[in-house]
C-alpha cells in the first residue's frame, strides 16, 4: 500500500518534515534516521500533570517550552541561508562557511535539486524561485512560533475564539508586531490616551467594537467631521448600549454620512485600524474586556492581518445606520 506523499518533498510521506528522510543528517553530521521530535505536552487531554497542575481550558500549569518543527532540518536551512546571502557558491565554500563536511552539505543539495529548491549554476548553486519562497516561509515561520512561545500566557488567558480559523494561526504576526512597537511599553492610561489622539487625527477607520468605550467612539466622530471615512462593526450588545444608553451620541453617528454602522452576532473582539496604526483589544477567558492590555502595531504584517479580518466579519454584518438618513 502506497503512503501519501508530501508534494514538496517526493518521496517522504506527508506529516514527515522537509530533510527528515531517512539518511539526511543534521548539522553535526549526525543521521536524523526521519526521526521528529516529539511536540506534545505531558498534560494533553486533559489529564493532570504530577503536581495535578491541569486546568482544561488553560492548559498544563507548567508546561515545557513547544520546540520548533523546522529545528532538526536547520543543514537544510543553514545551506539555503548560505545561497540567500551569496548566490553561486560550491558546496566546497559552503561547508567552509558552516563548518560541516563537505559530504554532508553535497548530500543535502542533491536532495534539494530534485526538490527544485536549488539549480547548479555555472560556478556553484543557486536558489530557484521555489527556494526563496521556502526560506522565507520557514524564517516567517520561526518568528511568529518565537512570538507565540513568548506570548504563552497571554494566548491562553484571552479570548481567541471569534478570530477566524483561517487567521487565528497568523495572530503571531501580531505579536511579533507588539514587541517590535515602541507604544506598547506605555502604561495603560497612556496607550488609551494614544488611541483616542490617533482616532481624531484618522482620515479612515476600520473598527471592530465589542465593548463601548463613549470616548472612542467620541474621538472617531470628531474624525469623521473632519472628512475621515469610517466603517464600524458593532456587536449587538453595544449597539444595544448606545440607542439605550447615548441616544445622542447613536443618534449623531447614525445621520454621519461619512460613517457606516454595521452589526455582526459574533463579535468578541475589539480593534481599530486608525489610517496606517492598529489598536487591538481582546477579551479574558471570563468574559471579561482587558483594557490594561491594548496592543497596539503599525507593521504591515499585523496591518494586513487586521484588514483581512475586518473583511471577514464585513460579509456576514448587516447595515444599520443607512435607513436613518
Amino acid at each position: 500500500m502506497f503512503r501519501d506523499q508530501d508534494p514538496l518533498h517526493p518521496g517522504n510521506a506527508a506529516g514527515e518534515l522537509p530533510g527528515m528522510a531517512k539518511g539526511m543528517r543534521d548539522e553535526n553530521d549526525q543521521d536524523t534516521g526521519g526521526c521528529i521530535p516529539d511536540l506534545t505536552f505531558s498534560g494533553a487531554g486533559g489529564e493532570s500533570d504530577a503536581d495535578g497542575q491541569y486546568d482544561s481550558r488553560r492548559g498544563q500549569k507548567h508546561p515545557r517550552k513547544a520546540e520548533s518543527p523546522t529545528r532538526p532540518q536547520s543543514l537544510r536551512i543553514k545551506v539555503l541561508h548560505c545561497l540567500m546571502e551569496d548566490d553561486e557558491l560550491n558546496s566546497l565554500a559552503m561547508s567552509k562557511k558552516l563548518g560541516l563536511h563537505q559530504s554532508s552539505i553535497s548530500h543535502v543539495i542533491r536532495d534539494m535539486i530534485e526538490e527544485r529548491l536549488i539549480i547548479k549554476t555555472a560556478r556553484g548553486y543557486g536558489l530557484t524561485n521555489m527556494g526563496r519562497v521556502y526560506i522565507h516561509y520557514i524564517d516567517n515561520f520561526e518568528e511568529i512560533l518565537g512570538s507565540l512561545n513568548s506570548h504563552r500566557e497571554f494566548i491562553i488567558d484571552h479570548d481567541l475564539s471569534s478570530i477566524p480559523v483561517s487567521h487565528l494561526a497568523m495572530i503571531g504576526l501580531v505579536l511579533r508586531g507588539r514587541d517590535s512597537m515602541p507604544a506598547n511599553s506605555l502604561k495603560p492610561y497612556r496607550k488609551k490616551e494614544f488611541l483616542h489622539d490617533q482616532l481624531k487625527r484618522s482620515g479612515r477607520i476600520s473598527a471592530i467594537i465589542s465593548t463601548l468605550v463613549p470616548e472612542q467612539i467620541t474621538a472617531a466622530l470628531e474624525a469623521a467631521k473632519s472628512g475621515a471615512r469610517i466603517k464600524a462593526i458593532l456587536s449587538p450588545e453595544v449597539m444595544s448600549s448606545l440607542q439605550r444608553d447615548f441616544v445622542g451620541i447613536f443618534e449623531e453617528t447614525s445621520r454621519c454620512e461619512s460613517i457606516e454602522i454595521y452589526v455582526h452576532d459574533d463579535v468578541r473582539i475589539s480593534f481599530a485600524i486608525a489610517d496606517s496604526i492598529l489598536f487591538l483589544g481582546l477579551h479574558r477567558l471570563d468574559g471579561s474586556y482587558d483594557s490594561d492590555n491594548l496592543m497596539i502595531c503599525d507593521d504591515e504584517a499585523s496591518l494586513i492581518w487586521a484588514e483581512a479580518v475586518f473583511r471577514h466579519f464585513l460579509k456576514g454584518a448587516k447595515r444599520e445606520n443607512s435607513l436613518l438618513r
